[in-house]
């Protein structure tokens, strides 16, 4: 199974190829999706010589995120899968950053900037060293309602570095990582965990960003 994977979420626009369950290749770009993404793709399907026409599926991150990075990198992701004939995966920015974390104690929570104050985010059981991603439901709060919700010795895993010294300075209970860009280890699990083959033909049209769709408060 070959898989190109777009996120275009963050600060960073990540190109990724999988084959199987192995990462074949990878590039990340301090740049924006607008003027780079197909370049990108480009490039890193050329070096690993993999044809557009070779490939099995497209995964693509749908947020929460960026609001024009969402737009380009989904808008991208349908177009080619279209296309391509081939199938489409929807991965959550909040999953990859839990699957990401081998972490056994006390559970984790992921989260990222919302703008104004708020943080999109959700909380994860751990079994066996991995995160239950599908338990999950995705929030939009207040910074300070999250603050004040977290429990003692919860492992907390932030994209994009906002609100990571905060977190650290008013709970020193709490362990604090953050990433610039989403990690290799949580694309590769996010994926492999993603529910069914993915989504194919008139049903493509349906995907959104997560901005766009409506979450649990």
């Amino acid at each position: 199974m070959k898989t190109l994977i777009i996120d275009t979420s963050g600060t960073y626009t990540t190109i990724a190829l999988v084959h199987d369950d192995e990462l074949i290749a990878y590039q990340t770009l301090l740049a924006q999706p607008l003027v780079n993404l197909h370049e990108l793709i480009r490039q890193l399907t050329h070096n690993a010589g993999w044809e557009l026409s070779v490939l099995d599926r497209i995964a693509v991150v749908t947020g929460p995120g960026s609001w024009t990075g969402l737009n380009i990198g989904v808008t991208a992701a349908k177009t080619l899968a279209q296309v391509l004939d081939i199938a489409l995966v929807e991965l959550s920015t909040l999953d990859i950053l839990a699957a990401a974390q081998p972490w056994t104690e006390n559970g984790l929570c992921a989260l990222i900037d919302a703008k104004r104050d708020n943080v999109y985010h959700a909380f994860y059981r751990v079994a066996a060293g991995r995160p239950d991603l599908a338990a999950s439901q995705p929030a939009l709060v207040p910074f300070s309602d999250l603050l004040g919700a977290l429990e003692t010795g919860v492992l907390v895993v932030e994209y994009g570095n906002v609100f990571c010294e905060r977190v650290a300075t008013e709970r020193t209970d709490i362990t604090v990582i953050s990433y610039d860009s989403l990690p290799n280890r949580g694309l590769l699990l996010a994926l492999q965990t993603a529910e069914g083959e993915g989504l194919r033909g008139d049903e493509i049209l349906g995907v959104m960003p997560v901005y766009m769709q409506k979450l649990v408060r």
